[in-house]
């Protein structure tokens, strides 16, 4: 997955303004059952492994939010998870090509 494809996802996720994980998960299952096409490059997110981290990610980050943290850890938390979901995308990626 290049730059490009990745600040396109990221700028779904800002647009829509919903966090990254509920974006992914949104247009996976869109494209799976059909409500929308995407383009070639945004094909990974109809995996099933993506959807699933999708979702369970946002169901984590839901009930995390809700648990007082001090301000830097939170915000790293969130740094790492992100940088995952994003080397998980760009794997399944090359696997599909």
């Amino acid at each position: 997955m290049d730059l490009t494809t990745r600040g396109r996802t990221l700028g779904f996720s800002f647009a829509a303004g919903v966090n990254l994980y509920a974006t992914v998960a949104i247009l996976g299952l869109a494209a799976r059952y059909g409500w929308v096409s995407l383009p070639p490059q945004f094909q990974v997110f109809n995996h099933d492994l993506v959807i699933g981290a999708a979702i369970v990610l946002y169901v984590i980050e839901f009930f995390a939010d809700k648990i007082e943290q001090p301000g830097i850890r939170k915000q790293l938390f969130r740094k790492r998870r992100r940088v995952l979901v994003l080397r998980t995308l760009d794997a399944l990626n090359r696997v599909d090509q």
